[in-house]
């Protein structure tokens, strides 16, 4: 296995994404198409500039010290193989590279971005396709062994492809083959195909198309015994982000809470923290006396206010690995938005919650409604905590997951979104009479949860489906 090359110069070309799609559709492990190439988010640990975000009950549960806001990342060249439109020669991005400087030695100042082709001077045109498997692992197609696969025994070693379109009209993958300057030459026909590579190997009793375990965005490459699947690069099953989302809530919403996270004393505590880890512990409780005086003079706060915050930040391990699925996990947040956690006066922060009285709706609300409430202020912190190919995944641990973070890496890329909305509770008991009540709705339900469960979705995504949920 080798690992990412913090020494890799990548092309530094500015271009720009949204914040919320640097963690969703162009999260770390996606391909991004801009106007001249094709790039993958990398990881993390390469990312230049980023801010940071505090959420300690999120944090805590996904095992990080805090998260961060993209602000600027890098990215790695994927796909690797680029055409010239006009010559069609066919080719990794780093012989173009290479040819550019060599017929062009101010490469750097005409064609800073590598993407023009030293023959033609023309703009270069990636590969549509690539390969995935259920790994997560990601590969250029295997454009040489494919060409040569009828005759293995002749594969070339410095293989020059060309890649074309039929001249006689023929439409499909049959009208697109690639041709080797040794003569071989073979169509895109069957590329596509379930299995097409196992079968493949069967027949040649080799292994010539196994994956190759690319994983592109942390420059990391694994021993793999899966056959990829052929897949248009643009496809939605090449890339599926693993998103969790988590309300920030009492007591963690705190106004006190936010201005320790903020304070530089804390911040710098936390730094220490992780860089004299397994010691840490050690040195926490040495220290904490020191950096609980330092922090309340910073945020102009009592001692005695803070102490306890500090006390359920490091010592406390009851949120630590929680699963954010979880509906343990989601009954705090029910808690807080049904009032029955809320914060001390004036200490609202990032929640607020308001009751409204029911009289003053008259007969508008329904009789099963048994409160409303109105959030005036609600902080809502989204985290991309790794990806899947092919299949998506609900957990971490769920076959195919891919974490997208070193485990030295302290935080994940996250990205906050403050509102306010209303919240209704229904009557508890209503419900339960109504299931009670209607036998074909619990026949109904039990049918589409048998049903569900024998989904291709089921493993990904588990769920069981009840009369309430049909009623939701």
């Amino acid at each position: 296995m080798t690992s990412w090359n913090p020494n890799v110069k990548l092309d530094k070309i500015p271009y720009s994404v949204r914040a919320a799609q640097a963690v969703l559709q162009y999260g770390v492990g996606a391909m991004v198409d801009f106007s001249d190439q094709t790039l993958l988010t990398a990881a993390p640990e390469t990312w230049q500039e980023w801010q940071r975000i505090d959420d300690e009950r999120f944090a805590k549960a996904l095992g990080v010290n805090f998260f961060a806001l993209p602000t600027k990342i890098s990215y790695s060249r994927f796909p690797e193989w680029y055409f010239c439109p006009k010559c069609r020669k066919f080719q990794p991005i780093e012989k173009w590279i290479s040819e550019y400087k060599k017929s062009k030695p101010d490469a750097c100042k005409s064609n800073p971005d590598m993407v023009k082709s030293a023959c033609c001077d023309q703009d270069l045109v990636v590969a549509r396709i690539v390969t995935v498997c259920e790994a997560g692992h990601i590969n250029d197609f295997p454009w040489i062994q494919w060409v040569h696969r009828k005759n293995t025994e002749s594969v070339c070693q410095n293989s020059l492809l060309y890649f074309k379109t039929s001249s006689s009209g023929t439409e499909g993958l049959e009208g697109l083959y690639i041709s080797c300057d040794c003569g071989a030459y073979s169509t895109l026909k069957g590329a596509f195909d379930k299995g097409c590579f196992a079968k493949l190997d069967k027949d040649l009793n080799k292994k010539m198309f196994l994956c190759t375990g690319n994983h592109p965005h942390s420059n990391i490459k694994e021993e793999c015994s899966f056959y990829p699947r052929t897949m248009q690069r643009g496809s939605s099953s090449v890339y599926f982000p693993l998103v969790y989302s988590s309300l920030v809530i009492p007591p963690y919403a705190d106004k006190l809470n936010r201005d320790i996270e903020k304070s530089n004393n804390f911040i710098e505590c936390e730094v220490t923290l992780k860089k004299t880890q397994p010691e840490s512990e050690n040195i926490l409780k040495n220290c904490f006396e020191k950096w609980l005086e330092q922090i309340a003079n910073e945020i102009d706060f009592p001692a005695a206010d803070v102490r306890p915050i500090l006390k359920r930040k490091w010592f406390d391990k009851t949120t630590d690995k929680a699963d954010v699925g979880s509906s343990d996990y989601k009954r705090e947040e029910y808690m807080a938005l049904s009032g029955k956690v809320s914060a001390p006066s004036g200490m609202s922060g990032d929640f607020s919650r308001e009751n409204i009285d029911k009289e003053e709706f008259g007969n508008q609300l329904s009789p099963h409604i048994k409160a409303v409430a109105l959030i005036d202020k609600v902080r809502v912190v989204n985290a991309l905590v790794g990806f899947s190919r092919i299949n998506p995944v609900s957990r971490k641990t769920d076959k195919g997951f891919v974490d997208i973070k070193n485990k030295e890496t302290p935080w994940y890329p996250a990205y906050e979104v403050r509102g306010e909305g209303i919240f209704i509770e229904f009557e508890q008991d209503d419900i339960d009479e109504w299931v009670s009540n209607n036998d074909m709705v619990r026949q109904r339900a039990k049918e589409l949860d048998n049903n569900y469960k024998k989904s291709f979705i089921a493993p990904s995504y588990q769920r069981h489906v009840t009369s309430k949920f049909l009623l939701l």
